[in-house]
């Protein structure tokens, strides 16, 4: 990677302001604020991780005044710092419980500390007050279960906190959530790949990854080419789009003579597995970039035209569903599943379409189609993940924890073993 890559003007405009290891949000009751728990990145790579607790209005603007008396009232209450950890413990959970922001840890069998935070209408004041969670708390089962992800706020207030100069200056510099490079032969070009970290590109599809852009940087200058990013950005915009776009690249491979990016989709089985072939045309001093097609499964010769046309059907509904068209999507799906044939593909079917229920917030449909998936293709690990997702998001921690751990025993990419441990530390529940 080229020394001082991430402070080039280009980068920093991508990635925009730094972005936090974790972050939860909860309403805070009686107000039209919500309270913000944002753990930042270490300093150092084995260094504590620090963290704080923001105050927000609705427009995700941090009230200065109102943070500095939740963290004063925090101290006062909790002088050891046990509610949101001591900088070497991990994440705290967080929960709107009764009229109250709960912060607290919710894992083990011990007594836990937790902080309770209430708003005080009439005198427009923060209190906090502590006291030990038992096992047998109601509570302890509320911050097992943690945010609800609907109760965050809107996109635009999260842009707006995560500009603030509070934000900021507890955070620190701006990180890439992935960051990958690779020579392209020829070209005396460096190809970077920057995810962005915290930007989905579709909120209801977080397979399709963070929002993320492929930079050509000019060794022989120190600065990227602008040009020759735009033009190799829209050569790369077709090919990649088959397999959710630019945020599920997993890997850069060089050869001698081009560099493969490589995508893995995660939602969707065999044919989601995308790779596109970037090549330099030193004639016409031009990117040539050719999509390889998806990496299919090989199965027996007798299954080959039967699996194509199931291939066919799955490869429309997805067209679809990008296409924002996502009832015809379902109706594809749920055609295809409907012939009656019981085929490797299938499995992808199902899985997709338990998916895209999912993705639309019908649970139930989702788990009956993902439990009937299962069942005929116990091996395939993506079931797992999307059944873990249903199960979170009904507040079914424990069902979701053991959907996440049996998926990690499987065999995954490494890109799909962070997706998951991820999905673990934000139930309180790492590995």
């Amino acid at each position: 990677m080229p020394a001082g890559f991430l402070v080039l003007p280009a980068v920093r405009a991508f990635l925009g302001g730094p972005l936090p290891a974790h972050e939860q949000y909860v309403p805070l009751p009686g107000s039209s604020m919500h309270v913000a728990v944002v753990e930042a990145w270490p300093a150092q790579p084995d260094g504590p991780s620090p963290k704080a607790a923001f105050v927000l209005r609705a427009n995700g603007a941090p009230d200065g005044a109102l943070t500095a008396a939740l963290a004063e009232a925090i101290r006062g209450a909790d002088p050891d710092a046990r509610c949101l950890g001591s900088p070497e413990h991990g994440t705290p959970n967080v929960a709107g419980i009764g009229g109250a922001v709960v912060i607290g840890f919710a894992g083990g069998r011990d007594p836990r500390p937790a902080c309770f935070v209430t708003w005080d209408p009439k005198r427009s004041t923060i209190d906090v007050t502590r006291r030990d969670l038992l096992a047998t708390d109601a509570a302890r089962d509320a911050l097992a279960t943690g945010a609800s992800w609907s109760a965050r706020p809107s996109a635009s207030a999260r842009a707006t906190f995560h500009a603030s100069s509070a934000f900021v200056e507890f955070a620190g510099p701006a990180r890439p959530a992935q960051l990958m490079a690779a020579t392209l032969p020829g070209s005396g070009l460096l190809l970077v790949y920057v995810q962005s970290g915290g930007r989905y590109v579709d909120e209801r599809d977080p397979g399709a990854g963070f929002e993320a852009k492929v930079f050509v940087h000019d060794p022989s200058r120190g600065a990227i080419d602008a040009g020759r990013t735009v033009e190799l950005g829209d050569g790369l915009s077709g090919p990649t789009a088959s397999c959710g776009g630019l945020g599920t690249v997993s890997a850069l491979r060089a050869t001698d003579a081009a560099v493969t990016v490589e995508q893995f989709y995660v939602p969707g089985g065999a044919h989601l597995n995308c790779s596109t072939l970037v090549r330099w045309d030193a004639r016409r001093k031009l990117f040539d970039v050719r999509p390889l097609g998806p990496v299919v499964d090989t199965a027996s010769a007798a299954f080959d035209r039967e699996r194509e046309d199931l291939g066919e059907l799955d490869a429309g509904a997805l067209a679809l569903w990008k296409a924002g068209r996502r009832s015809e999507a379902i109706a594809s799906w749920r055609s295809a599943l409907q012939d009656g044939r019981r085929l490797l593909d299938e499995g992808e079917i199902c899985n997709n379409l338990g998916f895209a229920y999912w993705a639309i917030g019908d649970h139930a449909s989702a788990e009956r189609v993902l439990l009937e998936c299962e069942q005929q293709f116990p091996e395939r690990p993506a079931i797992q993940l999307n059944l873990g997702d249903v199960y979170r998001d009904s507040g079914r921690k424990a069902e979701a924890v053991a959907r996440y751990r049996r998926f990690l025993g499987m065999p995954i990419s490494p890109r799909q073993q962070e997706i998951a441990e991820k999905r673990l530390r934000e139930l309180g529940a790492a590995r």
